[in-house]
């Protein structure tokens, strides 16, 4: 994450949307900051470089799905 400056929340949210089971994620909020929070985290860019070296350092599975 930090080679890429892709923040780890924002990689772990987005990484299960990648996947055509999972249609929404939903992350748990007790407050209107985390909301907000977790709106930006949603939106946060992440260029497909990063899930392309993911897989070749075999971090996640070659055939995993990931967001596009």
């Amino acid at each position: 994450c930090r080679e890429f400056s892709v923040p780890l929340k924002a990689a772990a949210l987005q990484f299960v949307l990648g996947h055509p089971a999972i249609p929404t994620n939903i992350p748990g909020v007790r407050t209107v900051a985390q909301l907000e929070d977790n709106l930006q985290t949603f939106r946060a860019e992440i260029p497909a470089e990063f899930w392309a070296e993911l897989k070749r350092r075999e971090l996640i599975r070659q055939d995993a799905p990931t967001p596009q």
